[in-house]
């Protein structure tokens, strides 16, 4: 009887450890597989270049205080259809940081740059709100809608 008993203690136990390997290597497979995939999401972005236009400059005038938006319009107005298509951190890569995002239904959202001062620019209430460019992204992270709207 105790020679039966240790026998089945013994294959229980092998079973045990032998499940624990593999849900162990299961785990690590796991991990490895999302880290791959982040690895290839993040280097899958695109650099945009549009001929003419200083994205630096672009980046340093936040909320268009100091003008420069305003000058790099024209190159902007030209760009509108090369930058549909492109996602959130590729357009972020180029312009910056939005000075304003709007959230709407499905998943889409609005990236707001100031062309004009923004209200953040002064202390003075801005009669009007300020010429903007929108990009509108659609719930799958595409650019599909680019366009420039003076109030």
């Amino acid at each position: 009887m105790y020679q039966l008993y240790h026998g089945v203690e013994s294959s229980l136990t092998k079973m045990f450890t032998q499940q624990k390997a593999s849900k162990t290597k299961a785990t690590r497979m796991k991990t490895i597989l999302i880290l791959l995939s982040i690895l290839t999401l993040t280097n899958c972005t695109q650099e945009i270049q549009i001929d003419g236009f200083d994205a630096a400059a672009f980046k340093l005038d936040k909320h268009a205080c100091t003008g420069t938006r305003l000058k790099l319009e024209p190159q902007l107005i030209e760009a509108q259809e090369q930058l549909k298509g492109y996602n959130q951190i590729e357009i972020t890569k180029l312009l910056g940081k939005p000075d304003k995002i709007e959230i709407y239904k499905r998943g889409q959202r609005f990236f707001i740059y100031f062309l004009e001062k923004g209200p953040s620019c002064s202390n003075e209430k801005l009669e009007k709100y300020p010429k903007s460019l929108f990009i509108r992204f659609s719930a799958l992270n595409s650019a599909n809608e680019v366009f420039i709207k003076e109030y």
